[in-house]
């Protein structure tokens, strides 16, 4: 009797320690229907503080969203029409190195804000999408998957653009690195090279800017994190583990970029004056000319604004816009 004690004591103590964050995520807020489906089973309804688990696929119906918080302070949000499957998610801030959050959006809009396990180790999270792949550099970013033709403006395939941080669009004959402000598609079967968004398509991003609005969804980031230019970042006063750690990390990161930028800005200094090319022909020759590097990399070679990659994506340029 008294070992079956001690062992049920040390199963309660163990998931005591642990809490809702065993399985990696929960719904911090939602409106609407929002379901989630586990292995083969029916949909399930899903409530606020709902745990999220490896395998579940989260769907939202018409007029419905969701934002998952996740153990290491990221968040995915998911807004009408929506499905998201959460493919691997793993958070251990002394093994960065073993860090997993890996998603697939199968169809609609989500938003996605990146934590610790973006910021120790950037090469562990992957989006997938039926015809594209985004991997991050501690970023805010939206992303759309549209799975028919039913209007020309919009079709199918995966569009995306950044609000802070960066991102690497990866198809499967070409990638792209993404900055802030910038608009990027992939169509078809994935089997293309990365484009930039055309103007009839960059329509989708005030239309999801007015159901953020609508629904406050920027309130709900507010809570869960800190703003970062035009859009957000991690928290790490919200982390229960690995605080200091990531604290130094994005310490690290941040004077780097400054010093990206100043460099940067000597470059442009040099090359104000002289002749660019847009991006055309794909991510190939765009690399080939900016040696290998993305627009980031090359201010003097942005657009106008709102044309070509260029262009304001949800609450981009207006602070975000959705309060």
């Amino acid at each position: 009797m008294k070992i079956w004690s001690g062992l049920l004591l040390a199963c309660v103590t163990a998931l005591a320690c642990t809490g809702i964050w065993a399985d990696g995520g929960k719904v911090n807020a939602l409106g609407g229907t929002v379901s989630v489906i586990r292995a083969s089973a029916a949909p399930v309804a899903l409530h606020t503080g709902d745990a999220v688990n490896i395998g579940d696929t989260v769907t939202t119906a018409a007029n419905s969203w969701v934002v998952l918080s996740m153990e290491d302070g990221a968040s995915v949000s998911l807004r009408q029409n929506a499905k998201l499957r959460v493919d691997a998610y793993h958070y251990d801030p002394d093994t960065p190195q073993q860090g997993k959050s890996w998603f697939s959006l199968l169809q609609g809009a989500m938003r996605s804000v990146t934590g610790a396990i973006g910021h120790l180790n950037p090469g562990s999270y992957r989006l997938n999408t039926p015809t594209a792949t985004i991997g991050i550099r501690g970023t805010d970013y939206d992303a759309v998957v549209v799975t028919d033709d039913t209007n020309p403006d919009m079709p199918a395939g995966t569009y995306h653009t950044v609000h802070a941080g960066g991102t690497v669009f990866e198809g499967a004959n070409g990638k792209v690195d993404v900055s802030p402000r910038q608009n990027v598609w992939l169509g078809g079967r994935g089997t293309g090279k990365p484009e930039p968004m055309q103007a009839r398509q960059l329509g989708v991003w005030s239309r999801l800017q007015q159901f953020d609005r609508r629904v406050h969804l920027n309130n709900v980031l507010q809570r869960l994190h800190q703003r970062s230019g035009d859009g957000f970042t991690l928290n790490p006063a919200r982390l229960d583990r690995g605080r200091e750690r990531v604290e130094a990390r994005m310490q690290h990161v941040s004077q780097d970029r400054e010093e990206r930028r100043q460099k940067l800005r000597e470059e442009h200094k040099q090359h104000a004056g002289q002749p660019h090319h847009d991006f055309v022909g794909g991510v190939k020759q765009w690399a080939h000319r900016n040696g290998g590097h993305g627009p980031e990399e090359h201010p003097h070679r942005r657009g106008k604004h709102g044309e070509g990659i260029h262009g304001g994506g949800p609450g981009q340029g207006r602070g975000g816009g959705n309060d």
